[in-house]
Parts: C-alpha cells; structure tokens; sequence
C-alpha cells in the first residue's frame, strides 16, 4: 500500500496497552499502520519501546501493569492520574479512533468515556470475559464499536452475547515464527529448565521465588542447568536481589522470549501469554500461578464456567499441561510436575504433539496485518 499524502495524514490514534505482551503486539501494528501513513501521531499508554517508537506515551505499561485489589489500590493514584491525562489528550486531540489493548478494567471504563466524547472504539485482544466477569459484557456492547478477538472461540462467545466479534488470528503466530525463522540456538548437552515467573511485578513477587525453590529440588535429582526468562519489562539486577543466595546457581537470561525458550528443554512457566510462546516453541511445561490471597478467594468464586485457567489447555478444551493454582502451586508438587515429565519421554512426546495442533487453531499468522486491513477498511475506505 502507498503512502498517502492527504490531510489524514494529520490524524492522532489513541493506544492502549499496559502488559508486556500487548506492547510488543501495539509496536507490531504501528509499525504496519505507519508504512501507509507515516505522519500519524500516537499517544496513549506503553511500553519504553513503543515510546521509542514514536508513541506519545502519557503512561507507562512497566507501572500500570498491576494484578489483583491490593496492588490495584496502592497504585490507585498513578492509574487515576494516566486515566484522566488521556481524557484531557483526546479532548484536545480529537483522536481518528481508540485502540485499546486487554487490560480490561482500566480499558473498559476508559471506553465509556470516549463513547461520550464521540471517539470509535476499537478493541484488539479481547479481555477474557468468557472466563469471569461476564457482567461486563454490557460493557462491550455498549462502549465498544469494533471487537478484534485472537481466539476462534471467542467470536462464538460473543455472538452468543449479541456481540459482532471478528477473528483476526494471534499475533505471537508471527512473532514466534519470525523468531523461530532465525535458527535454532546450539543445544547444551545438559537438560535445560527455563523458569517465566511473569512479566508484572505483582507476579514477580508471588511466582518467582517459588520457581527457585523447585529448581532447587529438581538439581538434587537431575542433572539440569537452570536459566531465569526475564520479561522484556524487568529489569534482571532487580531479579537478582529477589533470589539472594537462590540465585547462585541459576542463569539469568534476558532477550525476546522465543530466544529464551528455544534454548530449553522443559518450561516452568506463570500462567499468561507466556504459555502460548512456549507453545508454539514446542517446549513441554508446567503451568502455575499465585496470588495474593485475598484475589486468589475471588478469583475462585468468579470462574467457575471454565475448567482450565491456562489459555493453552482453555484452545485444546483439554487440560494437555499441568496447571497449578495458589496453595497448589508450591516447590515439591511443581518440582514433582516436571520431574514425572523429564523421566517420562512418552508423557513428553504426546505434550509436544498436543502444542503442535494449537498453533493450527490461531489463524494464519497475519494477525497484524489483518487488523491494519479491517482498520483501513472501516474508517479510510482502503
């Protein structure tokens, strides 16, 4: 598509997206949208790298990312802050249209506000509403314009709530097969275990240190070199005075994740995008995930239409990986989890073909691109 060289090149879009992984998927789409109309102006919430990229960011997603009431509450101030900037922006900028990334309870509230303000509002990586609070539904319907949703299912989910809802396909498809394009990285005759505590620091806090712990135990069976993921978002030195002295012996590694995962063989991961890219790496792994306690009470009284809290076993309908959840997610059991697996080789081999058939269930692998063909379409007539 050729640069176009009329007045809407002026236009400003408002994005949205405060987690590791919809940053890296925001950057992805700015830089497609940016090949037809390079004089567009961004502004809104990211990452430093969107910021890097041009994107006027009035928050940062490193200290909006929070999980869970009490994290929620002490980071109330810097939310309501960011929220009411952005207002102030589109007031004076009079945005073309909003894009607005999960991240669901500050997004969905900011969609009501640009309804009133008269600004279209386009939602890519639906919040995962067919798992719990589904009363937001309503929400949705009546704040959103355009939902762009990565999972096939969830196009049934939201037709199922009156809610028009257009696949697009997952945009780590193509991230991951473009890393993956690379090359694979030289293989350590050492059994390798990657340990993803998570991309927040609310996850870092109550996942981490009890990835160490079972890393710990399985050096005592296994010969087995242990590497620590650390999210594009974390900073590894503050990683390292998390550990302390469980922190002599593991290396930490930092890099794009599919990098990271391609060099081991059996994955500890927190639940989240994480499990997908380890996924589609074809890396066996165990699934856990803590919390504070007060949202774990909640968290279990509010799903309860789903099976599964991995997105992986949620696209399978199946549980194919071990998941592990607050008071179950502790050293012995997860150390016990992998080790079944790495003693295991038949339990291993039908995981890896389990995660080969989700790939086929995530689109084409033009998430990106399709979502700039629908925008173009909608509100240029491209």
């Amino acid at each position: 598509m050729p640069i176009l060289d009329d007045d809407s090149q002026k236009d400003e879009i408002l994005i949205i997206a405060a987690e590791a992984s919809s940053c890296m998927y925001a950057i992805r789409l700015i830089e497609e949208w940016k090949k037809t109309f390079p004089q567009h102006h961004f502004f809104g919430v990211g990452d430093q790298a969107m910021a890097e990229a041009g994107v006027e960011c009035l928050g940062y997603a490193e200290d909006l990312a929070v999980v869970g009431i009490q994290e929620v509450i002490s980071h109330w101030t810097e939310i309501k802050t960011t929220f009411n900037s952005i207002l102030d922006h589109c007031e004076k900028k009079k945005p073309k249209f909003a894009i607005l990334l999960d991240y669901p309870g500050f997004n969905l509230r900011m969609a009501k506000k640009l309804k009133e303000q008269g600004i279209p509002v386009v939602y890519y990586i639906s919040p995962q509403l067919w798992a719990w609070k589904k009363g937001r539904i309503k929400q949705v319907r009546e704040y959103v314009d355009d939902m762009l949703v990565v999972f096939p299912f969830e196009v049934d989910f939201y037709k199922s709530q009156n809610v028009e809802a257009h696949f697009v396909g997952h945009p780590l498809v193509e991230v991951v097969e473009e890393d993956l394009s690379k090359g694979l990285a030289e293989k350590s005759e050492e059994v390798v275990l990657g340990l993803m505590p998570g991309s927040r620091k609310s996850e870092i806090n109550h996942n981490f240190l009890v990835q160490l712990k079972a890393a710990e135990i399985l050096k005592k069976e296994h010969n087995i070199k242990v590497k620590v993921l650390v999210a594009p978002t974390l900073k590894t030195s503050n990683l390292k005075i998390l550990a302390g002295e469980l922190g002599n012996e593991v290396e930490f590694v930092k890099g794009t994740p599919t990098d990271m995962i391609k060099d081991c063989d059996y994955i500890l991961t927190a639940s989240g995008t994480a499990t997908l890219q380890v996924a589609l790496c074809e890396k066996p792994m165990i699934v856990m995930y803590r919390m504070n306690s007060v949202t774990a009470v909640l968290a279990k009284m509010l799903v309860r239409s789903v099976k599964a809290f991995c997105i992986v076993n949620l696209i399978a309908q199946e549980m194919i990986v071990p998941e592990f959840f607050q008071e179950k997610a502790n050293p012995s059991g997860l150390a016990q989890a992998i080790s079944d697996l790495i003693n295991n080789k038949q339990k291993k081999d039908k995981m890896i073909s389990d995660l080969i058939a989700i790939k086929e269930k995530l689109g084409d692998g033009r998430a990106t691109l399709n979502v700039v063909a629908f925008l173009k379409k909608k509100y240029y007539s491209l």
